[in-house]
């Protein structure tokens, strides 16, 4: 019956032939059930997996059956009962996942013909992959999990340079990851706690800990062998027998033919060493005899000898003293190997890199030079200096042996703010690629720390107008109680190959949806860091009011942010109207604007492309974002938000920063990322652009009565 159907059309079902052809309505339904059960792509399906995408986006249906199976009757006509609705979508699921991850059971299904209607079903299960377990605030000041030890989990890369970054001072070389371990650094918070043993270090203890166990049991098996030989000193036959002629029977006399007979015999032997006086082994030796006579033992019995006795204990004392002796060149040769790895890795060491300039001495200069500062580490001198004392007396950054804390913090600020690889820093500190590491993870966690004072809103009231809206004739007083902006924005990730796929977006990169809520001094004021690229921008936005409900900055009763068409309008959260040009290009690019709803678009737009300029800024400014390394995530996440740290560290500090000047001068220039870097960016697809979840009536009203204020304001 499928075959006819699948033949004669999707609509067949529901025609008059059909009705004629099949007779009654039970019969047509029992066909149409057969068709939604097996999984074909009929009008049917079709028609439930358009209700689904919209209807129930970001929801698992445990309460919406009712709505759908409403919706699904009012469309198609068609009754069907909950457990077959059920069960489709669970079928639906299924197949979506497979086909997310061809490499698992069951992709079979797929060889002749991929996934159909893959954009419905994305658009229907993409979020419940994703759980929200990957989000971190950065305005907490605290590292992610499991980041006691950076070094231990990230290699350090060693990678070729890029020739067009060393040639380009203005687009300086990307980061590479390499293959090398390093140490660890001190966790965070508790400076005398000891330090984590590495993995080699690991390796060392587990290796002495097992040779030790070895040699314990050797030592007993010896002092066992031992033991045993000492019992058998003195029951030699050699001198057995001289004790029988000392006893009195001498050769030729019948006792010492007996005792010639018996003592091969080491439990005989054994037996006429326990008597303590020679007439007492004399007397023993004569019963003996006088027994063999008596019961008529023949002399030369093969049960006399001691081959089965005597030789199997020999016999088993040399097997175990040679496999003792196996041991013992078994420990001694997995010492020495040990010996040897430890010496390899910890004695024998690489020259010292030797230099006209050493790493400090290039700092020095670079500091000096007018403009260096700026250039290499993205601040100029004066802040440099203050930002180190800050690290220095607030958040633990400490000197070692042979590195200064000011060269520490230099090789963190050149390797975020240029993308250089591990290789490259070498040649430019003079210090091994494990000393860089382990320096970069130091002020990494020091600068991690200072996210908590940094990332934050100044007036957490928002009691005052900002001045960019007071000075600006377009924005007062329609968008007087607007505080700021949020928006999501991809960074590009490496992610673990077990859960690559959950992190593949709609640009079909690997990245991380950054939630990040801005204010006009474009500092960013809340971050949530690390969720996956797939997981919608709504559902990051919700996810964090939720987790991070006593740190988010919620607007206060009358004031918004402004969003863009990817978010729902509700309290405290101004969206533009849908369906009408929004974004800054289409305004330059086409006709003026005309109509209430265009008006509004149009100044909400420049309104909210503050977050577009912060975004901009941050990420030309630190070049590591641009190609994120293959770091661990928590890693990953840590490095995101110290650039937004210091980000706003030099916004606060220093506003004759070049950067930006730049954005001061035009309020609205936009910061563009440079072509050569589109192979490692997300598209600009990349954004949701719309969402499924419903607007909020009072706020929409609230909404058109500003766009109804801007068109008067305009006419008069």
């Amino acid at each position: 019956m499928n075959r006819v159907t699948a033949a004669l059309g999707p609509n067949w079902l529901t025609s008059d032939p059909a009705a004629e052809a099949l007779g009654t309505e039970d019969n047509r339904r029992q066909m149409q059930h057969s068709s939604l059960k097996h999984g074909e792509w009929s009008a049917t399906t079709l028609g439930l997996c358009e209700i689904l995408s919209v209807s129930s986006h970001n929801t698992h249906l445990s309460n919406g059956y009712k709505n759908v199976m409403k919706k699904f009757t009012e469309r198609t006509g068609l009754v069907y009962k909950r457990k077959q609705f059920k069960n489709k979508w669970e079928k639906l699921r299924s197949d979506y996942g497979i086909w997310k991850q061809l490499e698992i059971q069951g992709a079979s299904r797929f060889k002749n013909r991929g996934l159909q209607n893959e954009e419905r079903l994305q658009i229907i299960f993409e979020d419940l992959r994703n759980t929200g377990e990957d989000h971190w605030n950065a305005s907490s000041g605290v590292p992610p999990t499991n980041t006691n030890n950076l070094s231990e989990r990230s290699p350090i890369n060693v990678g070729e340079e890029d020739e067009d970054d060393i040639n380009d001072d203005s687009e300086p070389e990307e980061v590479i990851p390499t293959n090398v371990t390093g140490k660890r650094g001190r966790v965070l918070g508790n400076p005398k706690a000891k330090k984590a043993k590495t993995s080699t270090g690991q390796w060392f203890q587990e290796q002495m800990g097992r040779i030790v166990d070895m040699n314990e049991r050797t030592t007993a098996s010896c002092e066992s062998i031992a033991r045993k030989e000492d019992r058998k000193n003195g029951c030699s036959i050699e001198h057995v027998m001289a004790l029988v002629k000392a006893c009195g029977a001498t050769s030729g006399t019948n006792e010492h033919f007996t005792a010639s007979l018996i003592l091969t015999k080491t439990s005989e032997r054994e037996m006429f060493m326990t008597l303590d006086t020679p007439e007492e082994r004399f007397d023993w030796l004569r019963k003996k005899h006088e027994w063999m006579t008596r019961h008529n033992v023949p002399k030369f019995d093969s049960s006399d000898s001691d081959d089965d006795g005597s030789s199997s204990d020999d016999e088993e004392w040399t097997r175990n003293s040679i496999e003792l002796i196996r041991s013992v060149q078994n420990n001694l040769f997995c010492t020495a190997l040990i010996a040897a790895r430890y010496y390899f890795t910890y004695l024998d060491k690489n020259e010292a890199r030797t230099s006209r300039q050493s790493g400090y001495a290039w700092l020095m200069e670079t500091l000096d030079t007018p403009g260096g500062s700026h250039k290499m580490f993205r601040m100029d001198t004066s802040l440099f200096y203050s930002l180190h004392d800050l690290l220095v007396s607030s958040y633990g950054l400490k000197s070692s042996l042979h590195m200064n804390s000011t060269e520490s913090l230099a090789i963190f600020l050149v390797t975020c703010g240029h993308g250089l690889s591990n290789s490259a820093l070498q040649h430019i500190f003079k210090h091994s690629g494990e000393t860089i590491s382990r320096k970069f993870d130091e002020v990494l966690n020091c600068i991690v720390a200072m996210c908590e004072q940094y990332i934050r809103p100044i007036d957490p009231n928002f009691s005052d107008t900002h001045p960019r809206i007071l000075s600006d004739r377009r924005m007062m007083p329609f968008f007087k109680d607007c505080i700021g902006a949020l928006d999501g924005t991809h960074i590009t990730t490496i992610p673990p190959s077990h859960d690559f796929i959950r992190y593949i977006g709609r640009s079909g990169k690997p990245s991380q949806n950054v939630l990040a809520v801005v204010d006009f001094d474009l500092r960013f004021t809340y971050a949530s860091i690390g969720q996956p690229g797939s997981m919608h921008d709504t559902s990051v936005l919700f996810h964090a009011l939720n987790i991070d409900s006593n740190k988010f900055p919620h607007p206060p009763q009358g004031k918004y942010y402004n969003v863009d068409a990817g978010y729902p309008n509700r309290p405290g959260y101004l969206a533009p109207y849908k369906g009408q040009r929004y974004h800054v290009p289409d305004w330059r690019k086409g006709p003026a604007t005309t109509g209430e709803q265009e008006l509004f678009n149009h100044l909400h737009s420049s309104i909210r492309n503050v977050v577009e300029r912060t975004f901009g800024v941050w990420k030309m400014k630190w070049r590591i974002l641009l190609k994120m390394p293959s770091y661990p995530m928590d890693k990953q996440k840590m490095i995101v938000a110290a650039t937004m740290c210091l980000h706003n560290y030099i916004r606060e500090n220093h506003q004759q920063d070049k950067d930006f000047q730049k954005c001061d001068r035009n309020i609205d220039y936009v910061p563009t990322i440079p072509s050569r870097y589109g192979r490692n960016l997300s598209s600009q697809n990349s954004s949701d652009t719309s969402t499924s979840h419903a607007n909020d009536r009072t706020m929409d009203k609230f909404r058109d009565d500003i766009a109804r204020e801007i068109f008067l304001s305009r006419r008069s």
